[in-house]
């Protein structure tokens, strides 16, 4: 093939998404498993689709993982849809992946599709006829022929993807000699002139290729980012202290429920698992106890708060039903938007809420740094002491210390935690969780007022250099870390969805006054004169950090 020819397919594909350029690192992902040498590893994985090896699950699988977007048949900026291309066509393809190189069959037609991912594969060894030449069907079935058997000549032992993970198979290699690619190996003049299983050693990759598809890569986040989010919403039909946490819950189990309809993990016991509590019935015992498909009808706002008063707050847990995000938080019932949360125990539950959060984000810090979970518990149980007595909450110090509980855990691509201490850790997205069980009502004595929780998910990834850099990517900031609900009157709002007039003015700052600006309601303008003072709130620690005084 001529680079002439090379170049004029370029230029029909301009205009696919950029995200293509990182599959490079998908392939150098699946190559590593070639470096480990000695009998365990292959000198190459075959994969070939369609027909040619009985539409195995494994080889789909892979082509998937490679050609990202392509046999997953997600929408790419393509001038042929894919619907109007013959799939015998798309699957004409076997691709052997060398430790240092990469053999790829195609044919002309879908040629022009594999080009933007394999345009920047290093060293790559491309077989494809003319469509002048592809039109003789006789001479393109002995084509793919000789370029398989090209391919694998300086091959012994040859692994294959042969069970997906949704589909688990004893490998059989008498079972591949049945494929028609390997059975057509052994014709005479045009194949290698025996049985295949004879001359090479086949090898089942499945389980170490599965290991490589569960890391997180550049594809699959910027999938994180992208597409997949975590909502909590709730619509409120009724007066709230009506509201049963059966029904606030609904919206979470739904979307848990039916996002597992179609995973292929049947055992959810090592997931996370979204929950609703109101007011004192999130103690300890009611969180571990909690039932996802029993959730409680008679708990209502009306009736868990302390001596069966009203809740002051509820916690509450969404969790992506096959992906690895996790969101906790705790928000408030109440008649105003913080930081004007009125009642004492809210605002103390509030308080030890805010320090919880500065915790988190403190130990995701120095995760991040270290990637020391020790240091990260030690940093973030510190903080959120430092953040009580901070707060003039030091007779709680005592109660709580011992009761805060800080962890991080890794959780893979299937929702699935896994020890930090696997390998594959370094892969995933991580969960950052404060959980402060059981607190007690110090003031008054009205015994335990339940607990409140929060965490995030985050990647972390570090970049050595002389000093050594972090980044970190924390992926439920969308979600609002502190809210207030009304419990008068009736509500047909998201309970996520804050005060539209306090989320959105901005503030300009002008020598003589303030100009405060809304989308909605326009500008208005305060003259310095009208001001005494200015006091700076950091919603974070809900508690005014400056203050500034105009004469």
């Amino acid at each position: 093939m001529t680079w002439n020819r090379t170049l004029t397919f370029c230029t029909r594909v301009i205009g696919v998404p950029p995200m293509v350029t990182k599959i490079c690192c998908r392939l150098r992902q699946v190559q590593s498993l070639l470096h480990e040498g000695g009998a365990a590893s292959p000198d190459g994985i075959l994969c070939s689709l369609g027909i040619d090896s009985r539409y195995n699950d494994g080889c789909t699988e892979l082509a998937k993982y490679l050609f990202y977007g392509l046999y997953g048949r997600n929408h790419l900026n393509l001038d042929h849809a894919l619907e109007e291309f013959p799939e015998e066509m798309l699957d004409d393809v076997i691709l052997l992946i060398k430790a240092q190189c990469v053999h790829l069959y195609c044919n002309p037609l879908n040629y022009t599709y594999l080009l933007p991912y394999v345009s920047h594969w290093r060293n790559l060894h491309l077989y494809c006829m003319t469509e002048a030449e592809y039109e003789d069907e006789e001479a393109a079935e002995e084509f793919k022929i000789s370029s398989f058997v090209t391919m694998v000549q300086d091959c012994y032992r040859i692994g294959v993807p042969y069970s997906s993970q949704g589909h688990v198979q004893k490998f059989d290699m008498f079972m591949v000699e049945k494929w028609p690619l390997i059975q057509a190996f052994a014709l005479e003049g045009i194949g290698g002139g025996s049985f295949f299983t004879l001359k090479y050693e086949l090898m089942d990759m499945s389980e170490k290729l599965w290991q490589v598809y569960t890391r997180l890569d550049p594809v699959s986040l910027d999938s994180l980012l992208t597409e997949v989010s975590l909502t909590s919403v709730i619509h409120l039909h009724l007066s709230i202290l009506e509201l049963s946490e059966a029904q606030a819950g609904e919206a979470f189990r739904t979307y848990y429920s039916h996002g597992l309809i179609s995973s292929n993990i049947n055992d959810k016991s090592q997931s996370q698992q979204p929950f609703m509590l109101f007011g004192k019935h999130s103690s300890s015992e009611d969180l571990e106890n909690y039932s996802f498909n029993f959730p409680s009808e008679s708990h209502q706002v009306r009736n868990t708060g302390p001596r069966g008063s009203a809740a002051t707050h509820m916690v509450l847990q969404c969790v992506a039903p096959k992906g690895p995000l996790t969101c906790s938080r705790t928000y408030f019932f109440g008649t105003t938007h913080s930081p004007y949360l009125g009642e004492e125990i809210k605002i103390l539950l509030s308080q030890i809420y805010s320090a919880a959060v500065q915790s988190v984000l403190s130990g995701i810090k120095c995760y991040s740094c270290s990637s020391s979970a020790s240091k990260a518990k030690e940093v973030a149980e510190n903080t959120f002491l430092v953040a009580l007595d901070s707060m003039n909450l030091s007779q709680y110090r005592s109660f709580l210390r011992s009761k805060c509980e800080f962890s991080i855990q890794a959780v893979n691509k299937q929702g699935r935690i896994i020890p930090l201490t696997d390998k594959e850790s370094r892969y995933v997205v991580k969960t950052a969780s404060m959980t402060v069980p059981d607190i007690p009502d110090l003031q008054r004595d009205r015994g335990n007022l339940g607990s409140v929780v929060f965490s995030e998910s985050f990647l972390e990834s570090s970049i050595n250099i002389q000093q050594r850099g972090t980044i970190r990517i924390q992926f439920s900031l969308n979600m609002n870390r502190l809210l207030s609900h009304s419990t008068k009157g009736k509500s047909d709002s998201h309970i996520n969805k804050q005060d539209e007039s306090i989320r959105y003015w901005k503030i300009i700052f002008f020598s003589e006054g303030l100009l405060f600006i809304h989308s909605q309601y326009g500008s208005v303008t305060l003259p310095k004169d009208h001001i005494k003072t200015i006091k700076f709130y950091d919603p974070v620690c809900m508690r005014t950090v400056h203050t500034v005084s105009c004469f």
